[in-house]
Formats: C-alpha cells, sequence, structure tokens
C-alpha cells in the first residue's frame, strides 16, 4: 500500500520508501526557531526535507511551548494513525515556521539537491560516510 502511494509520484525512481509509515520528528521547534541563524535553519530544514522525502517519511516540527507545532505534531499523528477518518493538515515548506510536510507531497525540484549528490545517487549509504 505504501509503495503504491509512490506509484504515480514525479520522484518515484529516486524514492525508497521505508515498508511502514515513518513520521521524523524536530522537537523543541522553539529552541531550533530562536538560537539558530536563518541560513543554519534554511540549511537543517533543507537536509531534513531531502533525507525524509528520500525515505518516503513524513515530516514535522513540535513544541510544547508554541501552539501552532504543537497543533501541526497532533494532526500528523491523527492522519497517520486513522488516515480514511481525517485529513492532512496544512503542509508547510518554509524554514521560518514548523515545517509539516507529508510523505509524497514533497518533490526533490522544490528542495533542491546538495551539492554532488548527482555523483553520489548509485554509491552504497555506508560508503558515502
Amino acid at each position: 500500500m505504501i509503495r503504491a502511494h509512490w506509484d504515480k509520484h514525479e520522484d518515484r525512481s529516486k524514492v525508497n520508501p521505508m515498508p511502514l509509515s515513518v513520521i521524523v520528528i524536530g522537537s523543541k521547534f522553539d529552541v531550533f526557531a530562536n538560537q539558530f541563524e536563518s541560513v543554519k535553519r534554511k540549511q537543517v530544514c533543507l537536509a531534513m526535507r531531502y533525507i525524509s522525502h528520500a525515505h518516503g517519511c513524513d515530516l514535522v516540527f513540535a513544541s510544547v511551548k508554541e501552539k501552532l507545532p504543537a497543533s501541526l505534531f497532533k494532526g500528523m499523528l491523527a492522519y497517520r494513525s486513522t488516515p480514511q477518518d481525517s485529513q492532512q493538515t496544512k503542509v508547510e515548506r518554509d524554514h521560518n515556521q514548523a515545517l509539516n510536510v507529508y510523505a509524497g507531497s514533497d518533490a526533490f525540484a522544490q528542495i533542491g539537491e546538495p551539492e554532488g549528490a548527482g555523483m553520489r545517487r548509485n554509491v552504497a549509504f555506508e560508503k558515502l560516510w
């Protein structure tokens, strides 16, 4: 069922979805948003979006101190626990906001690839590090 979700996606040949639904959670968004400058936040957010999309994962930032990230996190959990009964909440890709990206709602064309990614695409993950 998860792989069927990707059959018509533009990145289907580049994405290797996990065999079950995985949510990547960036906790303590309030600390992240206030302690990092915009350029660093953008780099971290793009990297997290890239990795999450490459593996077919959801990505959400959460915080117990701010209302919006907490609400996005609850919405993501509700959607993944009962997808037939709940709707996706707003997709947010802006690095100045709490990210909320559902699996399959992003694209490498929107994210951009890291420098040299094309050369490493066919190399096993273990050999990259």
